[in-house]
């Protein structure tokens, strides 16, 4: 499964750029955390998912249309905005933007804390988790390396959380899974919270049929293409004035 995974990896960072390449340290982060497998194994799974992606960048590079098209992006754009268009003052923002995210989750998992101390199950928390853990650092290598650049965005913190939120989730499980099994399903109680979280999940298709179609990220840049797109014919080639090329707003 290596190689294609290798694969996806490439299209992962064609499509994303470099922070999709954050999966390459989850075999070692594996062996680190879970150690369920041999280090010499480890490394060449690890050897195997950067080769794929690379041997596939080679190949593109040595045709002239792609090299020109990639080169374009990696030394005019990337480079190029790490060097000399940063948008925080200081390296560690991502860290802060990173927990201010994460302060629901916490505070749902200190409520649980509370309640499992209270009923004597706290010590289910303390076991060593491994899978959980593990999640949490796929999750903070996917996020944790924008701190080399000062180019630091919410939308690049976006594949972090998926896998953030099922190692927290993970920690908790034991508690949850005793609160589940201890349900009686014919109590008034459960009956409410069935009403309560029927009601919120339409509520929630409601609310995105109406935001079906609004845009708020880059409204101005999103209503020039659409009129753009009334003018000029498809499969036009449309250019600006090289000065132009890094003004993004």
């Amino acid at each position: 499964y290596w190689i294609p995974s290798g694969v996806f990896l490439f299209l992962a960072t064609f499509s994303k750029g470099f922070s999709a390449f954050f999966p390459v340290g989850v075999p070692l982060l594996y062996y680190l955390i879970v150690k369920k497998d041999r280090l010499s194994r480890t490394l060449l799974n690890t050897i195997i998912l950067t080769a794929v992606p690379l041997i596939i960048y080679a190949i593109l590079f040595s045709i002239p249309e792609s090299r020109e098209s990639l080169s374009l992006y990696l030394f005019k754009r990337v480079i190029h905005r790490i060097d000399s268009m940063p948008t925080v003052e200081y390296r560690l923002d991502v860290i802060y933007r990173i927990f201010c995210q994460l302060i629901p989750p916490l505070i749902i998992m200190l409520i649980i804390y509370l309640f499992a101390r209270r009923q004597k199950m706290d010590n289910k928390l303390l076991l060593p988790n491994k899978p959980a853990w593990f999640f949490i650092a796929i999750g903070l290598s996917a996020s944790c390396p924008l701190t080399l650049t000062l180019v630091q965005k919410d939308i690049y913190l976006i594949p972090c959380f998926p896998y953030l939120a099922i190692g927290m989730a993970s920690l908790v499980l034991p508690v949850i899974s005793r609160w589940v099994e201890s349900i009686d399903l014919h109590k008034k109680l459960y009956k409410i919270l069935l009403v309560v979280n029927i009601t919120y999940f339409v509520f929630s298709l409601v609310f995105l049929g109406w935001r079906y179609g609004q845009v708020n990220r880059e409204q101005d840049t999103i209503h020039d293409v659409y009129l753009v797109g009334k003018i000029v014919p498809k499969f036009s080639t449309m250019t600006v004035p090289a000065p132009m090329y890094n003004e993004y707003d």
